[in-house]
């Protein structure tokens, strides 16, 4: 469970965020926030949270100030910035400071989500770094071995479904499938069958409010054991299983793409591109013309 921290000068604003969000199936933790620059500056030096969404515009301190001296002051902590449509000039500042990403208001919430997952798969790509770093006197090579047979690792975390040996893979998938799993057996047949129904129902809504009514299980005992057992949140586990199924009805048949995204859970085909592309690097009518990743 990664940490998080929230500044914007309007209240409702943070208000939205907290209570919209799904934090925790996306493996974060809101663990303050505050509508005043210099006391968020103040907190933040002390609790080091792993990410900070910053509004842009504000009084006294901007967004831009604000992370420039964090930054001067020693922080690694990754930065979201909250931007409205008119303010794509003023984030170009933002970018050139190695900011993660911005999230536009109004919120939508598919997009927030999808903006954390991928941090959530940087700053575990940071802390494997470090650990590297940590370890610098054994040969790189010999530690993370040949790459070819490495499974891909898209932004530092091994693929939750690769884990869970599923037959959604499309054949040619860059995804290797000759990738061991390195899932630990789990703690009881409930969160096994916790995972076998998020599994065969991966296309509708999960929350962690819905898992907890229909298991007893906690939401957070759930989210532990989703980073224990695969190395994954929520979120993610279940954005890999619709990925998988939907590079697959591409390749193996002719269904419209429209229609392919709602079978895939969305409902909403941008946000489908989105997630696709953000998944493999390109969208799907481009994934269907090319016959997959090659």
């Amino acid at each position: 469970m990664y940490s998080i921290y929230i500044v914007d000068d309007e209240y409702l604003v943070i208000k939205d965020l907290v209570s919209r969000i799904p934090w925790l199936e996306n493996g974060f933790e809101v663990v303050g926030h505050s509508t005043n620059a210099f006391t968020a500056l103040a907190e933040i030096t002390d609790i080091k949270p792993d990410a900070i969404i910053c509004d842009l515009k504000m009084p006294t301190i901007d967004g831009i100030e604000l992370i420039r001296r964090l930054k001067a002051g020693g922080a690694s902590s990754e930065f979201v910035m909250l931007s409205a449509y008119g303010d794509f000039n003023a984030s170009r500042d933002f970018f050139l400071m190695n900011g993660f990403d911005y999230l536009l208001k109004p919120l939508e919430q598919d997009n927030a989500s999808l903006v954390l997952e991928r941090l959530n798969r940087k700053i575990a790509k940071n802390r494997a770094d470090q650990a590297d770093q940590r370890d610098g006197s054994a040969d790189p090579a010999d530690q993370r071995g040949d790459s070819a047979d490495q499974p891909d690792q898209r932004d530092g975390s091994v693929d939750p479904a690769d884990q869970r040996g599923g037959s959604v893979e499309p054949s040619n998938s860059r995804i290797n499938k000759t990738a061991p799993s390195i899932r630990t057996p789990p703690p009881s047949d409930k969160f096994d069958a916790l995972v076998a129904y998020v599994t065969k129902n991966f296309n509708k809504k999960h929350t962690l409010g819905d898992l907890n009514h229909k298991f007893n299980m906690h939401p957070t005992y759930i989210c532990d054991l989703f980073a224990k057992h695969y190395q994954s949140t929520l979120t993610m586990f279940v954005t890999s299983l619709r990925m998988k199924e939907a590079a697959r009805l591409i390749l193996e048949s002719d269904i419209p793409l429209k229609e392919l995204s709602s079978l895939c859970g969305y409902m909403d085909y941008y946000h489908f591109c989105k997630v696709f592309k953000s998944y493999y690097g390109m969208p799907p009518s481009m994934y269907r013309e090319r016959g997959g990743d090659r």
